[in-house]
């Protein structure tokens, strides 16, 4: 379980200072870095749990799924926080525009979203005993 919470700290890192070094640009790898940040606390939550979500996202969709058959309970509002941050992340990394003005915009706004969704899924997963702490703070 640590190694995903030191994982999810990881890329939290990153994700902070690349919006102080770069704070008008890399929106699409902001949120990217996002999303595992909660991957990896979701894997912390399963493993927790003693649960194996899946090796893919699909895989993770199926078992987690609260309109499905559910590996773990998994609060509906979290998951839909969750599949919003994949969303975000998938039009991160695939969906190109011409314009690389207004691409940057609606990436800024996405990241935006994202960091809303990365804080109610810490919320969540802070109630359920995972947090987003570095052990030697």
């Amino acid at each position: 379980m640590q190694g995903h919470i030191n994982q999810a700290l990881h890329n939290n890192k990153f994700v902070s200072e690349c919006c102080v070094t770069y704070p008008d640009n890399f929106f699409d790898w902001k949120i990217t870095a996002t999303f595992y940040t909660a991957l990896h606390l979701l894997r912390a939550f399963c493993e927790n749990r003693g649960v194996n979500p899946g090796k893919n996202h699909s895989e993770i969709r199926s078992s987690l799924n609260p309109s499905g058959q559910q590996i773990t309970p998994f609060k509906p509002h979290a998951w839909k926080a969750y599949n919003k941050l994949q969303n975000y992340s998938e039009i991160a990394r695939y969906d190109v525009f011409l314009d690389a003005e207004l691409e940057n915009e609606i990436q800024r706004d996405n990241f935006e979203e994202s960091k809303k969704l990365l804080v109610e899924l810490q919320g969540y997963f802070n109630s359920e005993g995972i947090n987003l702490e570095d052990e030697a703070a």
